[in-house]
């Protein structure tokens, strides 16, 4: 015999995504409930500042090394490449820690784009709803908390 439990999927927020036709290629999901998802939310702008910073501080260390002339590209323009490179990969990391592991890739493969220089503007822009939706969960989580575990006073006085 085979025994299986299933939890309810209440308050969780879908968000479809679209290619540049139209067609609904893939689904986002949040859960509303999940604590950590408002903190989540602001570590990822932070971790993107973060990665601001660590590409501005590594490209300045590159300007002021020797340069040294390539075929195609000189040796500091290559290293500058592989900053900027990084830099992607990070921001990836940073949106990931939010959407769900490899849900930035799906966005992008959707677009049919590859990392680029203005990807987390313009991902955190298509999610400006959701952050008017984390503030009025986070108060309405607030409110059940208070009434799932509420003490009467009454109760404790005798």
């Amino acid at each position: 015999m085979e025994e299986f439990i299933q939890l309810k999927k209440d308050n969780v927020c879908r968000i479809k995504v679209k290619d540049q036709e139209g067609k609904e290629r893939g689904v986002l999901e949040f859960d509303l409930e999940d604590i950590e998802l408002p903190i989540r939310y602001e570590k990822m702008f932070e971790m993107h500042r973060q990665n601001e910073s660590w590409a501005r501080h590594q490209l300045l260390i590159i300007d002021k090394k020797q340069d040294v002339p390539g075929k195609v590209l000189s040796k500091n323009e290559m290293a500058k490449l592989k900053v900027i490179k990084e830099f992607y990969l990070k921001d990836m990391k940073a949106l990931d820690m939010f959407l769900g592991e490899g849900k930035t890739q799906m966005i992008l493969d959707i677009m049919g784009r590859k990392p680029y220089l203005s990807m987390f503007d313009d991902i955190g822009e298509a999610l400006t709803p959701i952050n008017k939706i984390l503030e009025e969960n986070s108060k309405i989580t607030e409110e059940k908390i208070k009434d799932k575990y509420k003490i009467e006073t009454e109760s404790i006085i005798e």
